[in-house]
């Protein structure tokens, strides 16, 4: 059986078709990430309250026999923090004050946030391989003008 000229041409045009490749282009592709650290830092720190005063103000006197004794306390004034005690025995005045502590120890914790953004660049680049020589390309065009020449030949022999 005789291929009629149109069903040979179709065949070469799939043929044709079918051995192109599609060109591969650079593919390209970005990702982004982020990253959140917090630190937590703690520390140690000495609170100190003002210092604190109080006042005694008193009248001693002597009687006829030599021995002192406190008579009247003018002006007694005691601080929030200082507690004081007067005691006169035996022409001995003792005073003492008693005083609270004074420093308060805190911990308190410092917090940093850090944010960290790392951007991931992927590039592919298609690197063309097999590139055939300027005489396997004469030799490719003239077999692709031979085909032509047979199929022309061909279609105007049937006629």
């Amino acid at each position: 059986m005789i291929l009629r000229p149109t069903v040979f041409i179709f065949l070469a045009w799939i043929l044709s078709a079918i051995s192109c490749s599609r060109r591969q282009y650079p593919v390209q592709t970005t990702q982004t990430t982020s990253v959140t650290t917090i630190t937590e830092v703690q520390h140690d720190t000495i609170v100190t309250i003002q210092p604190d005063t109080s006042m005694l103000q008193a009248l001693i006197e002597c009687d006829s026999t030599g021995q002192a004794y406190l008579r009247e306390i003018n002006q007694l004034k005691s601080g929030s923090y200082l507690h004081q005690s007067l005691n006169l025995t035996n022409n001995i005045l003792t005073t003492t004050a008693a005083v609270d502590s004074m420093d308060i120890y805190l911990t308190y914790k410092d917090r940093y946030q850090t944010t960290t953004n790392t951007t991931t660049e992927t590039k592919t680049v298609t690197v063309t391989t097999n590139i055939m020589k300027p005489w396997q390309q004469m030799l490719m065009y003239l077999g692709a003008i031979a085909a032509l020449a047979i199929a022309i030949r061909l279609f105007f022999r049937n006629r």
